[in-house]
């Protein structure tokens, strides 16, 4: 029998994370008139919120004041506005409420207004959102192109360009009335159960086919080999 050298199925790459876009709130210094309000929240990415506070009309030019407090309890109390976004006061500034992405989905501008207008807040930027990448398993494939001449066992050597050194996996009970499918599932099952191989791909039969699909994403060549 024989197999075909090793084909790329599918090239594997690295992710990277991203970076969480953190916007900030400032709660203005001064009084301002104390009654109901609006406040508003909408970040051009499905939340469009109008929540109800009461405005004290005291502002000491901080977060932690008593209307810095009602807004910043009033953001991080909302579960919709909450599942996307930590909500923070005095972060950077003593008189911002901070407000940042829980997931890395890439830039969002964000307005957080009082209705009536009082007091004003004014919304900034700390830290530009990137979305984050996902990375890619790249996964290899080798074919049995020919069936078995005689019965036995047979030697499959594997290894790649990313620590895997020869590992050589023996493959036994194939015989001559096997079809290339079944000897491809005999092997992909040999090299499934030795740990150096099986810790690192995902290794399955297709057809005539075996394929190793690495666990984690990169990417990756493999070559394989007959011993015998």
């Amino acid at each position: 029998m024989t197999l075909s050298a090793s084909s790329n199925v599918t090239t594997g790459s690295i992710g990277s994370p991203g970076t969480a876009a953190v916007k900030v709130v400032t709660v203005p210094h001064g009084t301002s008139l104390a009654g109901s309000a609006t406040l508003s929240f909408n970040d051009g990415d499905g939340i469009d919120e109008d929540i109800p506070v009461t405005i004290t009309g005291q502002n000491s030019n901080s977060s932690s004041s008593p209307d810095g407090v009602v807004i910043k309890d009033a953001l991080s109390n909302k579960a919709t506005i909450n599942a996307k976004y930590i909500i923070g006061a005095g972060t950077f500034n003593a008189d911002e409420i901070s407000i940042t992405q829980r997931n890395n989905t890439g830039d969002v501008t964000i307005s957080v207004t009082l209705n009536p207008v009082s007091p004003v807040l004014s919304m900034g930027s700390r830290t530009t959102g990137v979305a984050a990448v996902l990375g890619i398993k790249d996964k290899d494939k080798f074919t049995v192109t020919n069936v078995a001449t005689s019965n036995g066992s047979i030697i499959v050597r594997i290894s790649d360009d990313t620590g895997l050194g020869n590992t050589d996996v023996t493959v036994s009970g194939i015989a001559t009335t096997d079809t290339k499918a079944q000897i491809a599932t005999k092997i992909a099952n040999a090299l499934t159960a030795n740990s150096a191989i099986g810790t690192k791909y995902t290794v399955t039969a297709s057809g005539d086919d075996v394929e190793l699909e690495k666990q984690l994403p990169g990417a990756n060549s493999v070559t394989v080999g007959l011993q015998n």
